[in-house]
Parts: C-alpha cells; structure tokens; sequence
C-alpha cells in the first residue's frame, strides 16, 4: 500500500476490488516533475494486465487535523487525478512500455441517502501540490526487464529418463550401446594406418601432372686401405 504519513493518506490500485501487489521503485531519489514541492512523495510500481479494468483507492485516517469534524467547517482537500498525464519523451527513452491506458465511460452514482454531504468551492492555498501518489503501470515482462521484479526462475532439470523405464528396456539399450562400442573397436582395428612414401614426384609441366617415382641414387663404396 502506498501511504504517505503526513498528512494520513494511502491510495491503491486495485482490479475486482483487490489492491495490486505495489513493488518500490528502484531509484527513490529520481526527480518527477510532478512532485516538485510536494511535502510528502510516494512512487510505486504495479503489474499490469492487457484488458483490465482498474479502480483508484483513496483512504484517509480520522485522526488528521485537516479533516472536517462537521460540514459546516471548510477544511478540505481536493484530490486530483491524472491518468498518464504528460509523458517526456525521455522518461520512457530505453524502457519496456508496452501498455496504454484510457478512462471508461462515465457511469451515475447512487448515492446513500442517509449519508451527509455537501458541496463546497475551493481554491488552491498553495501553488504545489501537498502530497503526490505516483504508480507506473508494466506488464510483467516489462517488470522484469527493468529489474524491478525477478525473473521467472528456469525449471529444475527433469528426472532421469532411466527412472521411467522398465527393465527389460534399460537391458535392451544397454546391449545397443555395448553393440555400437564393439563395433567401433572393430573398424579401429581394420583400418591401419597408411604411411605415405616421399620418393614421388608430380610433374607440373606438361598437359596433365603426372606421377612419376623418383629414381634412388646407388650407394658407392669407398676403399679406405688403398696406399
């Protein structure tokens, strides 16, 4: 729940009546053109889901002095609401933005009859606003993207396929296996290996190489005991 102390405010988004799970915003001290002046801040972001309808959710606790004890006081608040707003180009530069939101069709309030109420015309007392609630909306993707959520851990490796098989299987594949190592074996020994003789000589010269053998040169002998 996003709750601002002073002055006893906390809003929520919430989908069928049930508040969003909020996750803090990963740079706190960011600076939003929105929250200039404002005493206290909140930034919060949500899950968003394609097609949903949402509703914004304002409490206030009784104890503030800003809250009128009777109708005929005029200490009130003025609550505004922006959807989306005013979005710099650079604020969503290199982000995973792939939702939109919009307003649906304005519907009538019944209102309770026994419950008081009355109008009142306000003026704004101060040029800024006293307390700003802001929730950047992503899909789950986009959330863990920007590392603000973690990602979907892999799944753990399967079991042993061995486990699932039946004995008669396991000794079926046992004996292919034992089969094909034999056979490795068997062509290693087949085939021996071939030293290739260097006396050959290919001539380059002619229409077509040709091999020839190059002719050994006779060994002399020499006569060491001559005078």
């Amino acid at each position: 729940m996003a709750v601002i102390q002073d002055p006893g405010l906390s809003v929520t988004v919430q989908v069928d009546c049930t508040p969003l799970e909020e996750y803090d915003d990963p740079q706190p001290d960011q600076q939003n053109p929105a929250d200039k002046g404002a005493v206290g801040v909140c930034h919060k972001y949500v899950e968003a889901k394609d097609g949903a309808q949402y509703e914004i959710r304002l409490e206030a606790t009784p104890d503030q002095e800003w809250i009128s004890k009777a109708l005929d006081e005029d200490r009130v608040l003025r609550f505004l609401v922006y959807v989306d707003g005013d979005v710099a180009e650079k604020a969503i530069k290199g982000k995973a933005i792939s939702l939109g939101t919009s307003l649906s069709p304005p519907c009538a309030v019944h209102r309770n009859a026994s419950a008081p109420f009355r109008y009142a015309v306000t003026k704004a007392v101060d040029k800024h606003p006293y307390a700003v609630f802001t929730f950047y909306y992503r899909s789950k993707d986009a959330l863990q993207s920007e590392m603000i959520i973690l990602r979907t851990p892999s799944p753990e490796p399967a079991e042993d396929e061995l486990d699932h098989l039946s004995q008669e299987d396991i000794r079926r594949l046992a004996r292919e296996r034992l089969a094909e190592v034999k056979k490795e074996k068997t062509v290693k020994t087949e085939a021996p290996g071939i030293k290739r003789e260097h006396d050959e000589v290919f001539d380059l010269t002619g229409d077509s190489p040709r091999k020839t053998r190059r002719k050994r040169a006779k060994p002399e002998t020499v006569g060491l005991t001559d005078d």
